[in-house]
C-alpha cells in the first residue's frame, strides 16, 4: 500500500468509499494567537494492490519550522483485505480514501511540515504556512 494523494482541507469525509471535502488544498492558515490547533482534516488516498499485505501501519507527523517533530505522532493500522484477482489476471488496484483531523499543537508562524508514511513506502510531505492574524475588532 502506499499513499497516492494527500491534501489538506478544512473539513474532510469519507464516507461509503465518496470523499467529500471543504476548502480544499489548504496551504496556508492564518491564527490569531499562538499557541493553536492546526485544526485542519487530512486527505489521503491510498493505493492498494491486490497482492499487498492485508495490515499496514500508518503514521502521521508534524514538523515544526525548524525541522523538529513535535508530538503527538499519530500511528495506527489500517486493514484491509483486498479482493483476489482472478487467476490468470494481473494483480487489481484499489483506491482508498481516509481522512484525519489533526490536533496538532503549533506553537509560533512559520512553515510547517505534515509527514504522512505508510509502512516502509516513502514518506508524503506537505508543506503549511502558518502566520499571525488580527481579529477586527468588535
Amino acid at each position: 500500500m502506499k499513499i497516492a494523494i494527500a491534501a489538506l482541507a478544512d473539513y474532510a469525509e469519507a464516507l461509503n468509499n465518496k470523499l467529500y471535502i471543504s476548502g480544499g488544498l489548504v496551504t496556508r492558515v492564518g491564527k490569531p494567537a499562538f499557541p493553536a490547533l492546526l485544526d485542519l482534516s487530512l486527505v489521503l488516498l491510498l493505493e492498494q494492490e491486490s497482492d499487498d499485505p492485508p495490515k499496514t501501519e500508518l503514521a502521521i507527523r508534524l514538523v515544526d519550522p525548524d525541522g523538529n517533530e513535535v508530538e503527538p505522532t499519530i500511528r495506527g493500522e489500517i486493514g484491509v483485505e483486498p479482493a483476489p484477482p482472478d487467476e490468470g489476471t494481473p494483480p487489481l488496484r484499489s483506491i482508498l480514501p481516509l481522512t484525519l483531523r489533526l490536533p496538532f499543537p503549533i506553537d509560533r508562524p512559520g512553515r510547517w511540515a505534515i509527514r504522512a508514511a505508510v509502512d516502509d513506502a516513502p514518506e508524503y510531505v506537505l508543506g503549511i504556512d502558518v502566520h499571525p492574524v488580527d481579529l477586527p475588532a468588535g
